[in-house]
């Protein structure tokens, strides 16, 4: 190496700032490991609340077709005692509760009957998703009213 190109160098690597230090690097590592345990974190957070989510929607697919089994029976087969039943679908298990009600004080009558249908999940994966979801129709007698045919 001639004398010229050693002060070359010399002058664009000034002494001491060779590249990073061993603790530089280790702080480096250190804020990388906390982003990425925030990240795995928010995965866990996210899947989570999606199979919750997924619960309620098989829940709601379940109260629909008990719901159409309902409306499919006679109006005077449907009884005032609460029904309970559980489903299974999807590797999950739901209950459900079906109550008639023909009571003017829940809204119903001689000629109309209230039918609500409630279906929770089992083993929900959350709170939220544990509570009941309800479906509620009101079924009436298949009779003419007195205005038909004028």
């Amino acid at each position: 190496m001639t004398a010229g190109e050693q002060t070359r160098r010399e002058a664009t690597t000034p002494a001491g700032e060779a590249g990073f230090t061993l603790i530089e690097t280790a702080v480096a590592m250190i804020i990388l490991l906390v982003g990425c345990l925030a990240a795995v974190s928010l995965f866990t957070f996210a899947t989570r609340y999606n199979t919750a989510a997924y619960d309620r929607t098989l829940a709601q697919a379940f109260a629909q077709k008990v719901m159409e089994e309902t409306r499919s029976t006679s109006f005077s087969s449907l009884v005032s005692s609460p029904r309970a039943a559980t489903y299974s679908g999807e590797g999950r298990q739901f209950n459900s509760t079906t109550s008639v009600c023909t009571d003017p004080a829940c809204g119903g009558s001689a000629s109309i009957k209230r039918v609500t249908v409630s279906v929770a999940p089992a083993n929900a994966a959350a709170s939220w998703a544990a509570t009941p979801l309800s479906v509620v129709t009101l079924r009436s007698l298949n009779t003419t009213g007195p205005y038909y045919g004028r």
